[in-house]
């Protein structure tokens, strides 16, 4: 009987003891993760005086996806970087089908006009359904090494704000990410031909014009990068013989066959592809048919890179 009696008090005890339990809230070891934020999507903050809109981008920030239908879209973007703002123009045309190829048109250094007002890559992106993004230097210039201005003086990374600039381009539309390509004038050549040293992975040809690898340190490209070089005879600016001394650049620069050396040599890589033209008569600037060296260097770039996949 006492047995009994004390495991009935038991019983009895524990049953409150389940009670009081089930009163209060239930207690983990961890607590539950809290949820990811949502993100923050950022639009327009004014336009240009042309009209176009202008956007600006922090860390965390995304920009509105875009389908352009009835017309070609037009951007602006401003984005932080640790050095300092940057922007890029992006163009975006009608007609496109799932992700598309990305051209990087960068322009010549201290450049105050649109490089689209002389490369008109804007034609070719509507005919061959291709994004465009022209980025612009800190300063007007690129840090390409040994070249130019002000972002070699404060030694910029531009190589991770042209990979932010992209991360940004692709909330408006994704790329193809095996259809990356660089093209850009003078020092935006001499920027082409850096990333694509550092980056060749991400990179699946680039066209330059008037333009130098002056990459520094230098460095030797472990994956093959397609390129085509085109460059005027009377150039003075970036002689395409090179020089030991630039006065007005304050460095040497290599000869056009000395960068072939690094991008496509037929003893480094044989096979790969590497176009040079040389114009006569035609000096430091971007050729154009009825202009500059009756040349369409714009189309001719473009017919030689995109045909070209990572």
């Amino acid at each position: 009987m006492r047995h009994r009696s004390t495991r009935i008090a038991l019983a009895a005890v524990a049953a409150g003891m389940a009670l009081f339990g089930a009163a209060l809230p239930a207690l983990a070891d961890d607590p539950a993760p809290a949820a990811d934020p949502a993100p923050v999507v950022v639009g327009p903050t004014g336009t240009d005086q042309l009209g176009v809109p202008t956007f600006r981008v922090e860390e965390g920030q995304h920009l509105t996806p875009q389908h352009p239908v009835d017309h070609p879209f037009k951007g602006i973007v401003t984005i932080a970087m640790p050095d300092g703002d940057r922007s890029f123009r992006v163009f975006i045309p009608t007609g496109l089908n799932g992700p598309a190829p990305t051209v990087v048109a960068m322009p010549g250094w201290a450049q105050v006009s649109e490089p689209e007002l002389y490369m008109h890559w804007e034609k070719v992106a509507t005919a061959r359904h291709v994004v465009v993004l022209y980025p612009r230097g800190k300063d007007l210039s690129f840090n390409a090494g040994r070249c130019c201005g002000v972002a070699v003086a404060e030694d910029v990374d531009d190589s991770a704000a042209l990979i932010r600039m992209l991360e940004v381009e692709n909330d408006f539309y994704p790329q193809n990410p095996s259809r990356l390509y660089l093209t850009g004038f003078s020092n935006g050549g001499m920027m082409a031909y850096r990333f694509a040293c550092e980056h060749p992975e991400m990179v699946a040809a680039i066209g330059v014009v008037a333009a130098a690898y002056v990459a520094r340190p230098l460095c030797m490209p472990h994956v093959a990068v397609p390129a085509m070089h085109i460059h005027g005879r009377l150039d003075a600016t970036l002689p395409w013989r090179g020089t030991q001394y630039s006065r007005l650049l304050q460095t040497s620069l290599p000869t056009v066959p000395q960068t072939d050396a690094v991008f496509g040599h037929v003893d480094y890589w044989a096979g790969v592809s590497f176009k040079n033209v040389y114009l006569k008569g035609v000096g430091h600037g971007w050729p154009h048919v009825g202009g500059l060296g009756n040349y369409d260097a714009t189309g001719q770039l473009a017919a030689f890179m995109l045909r070209f996949h990572r």
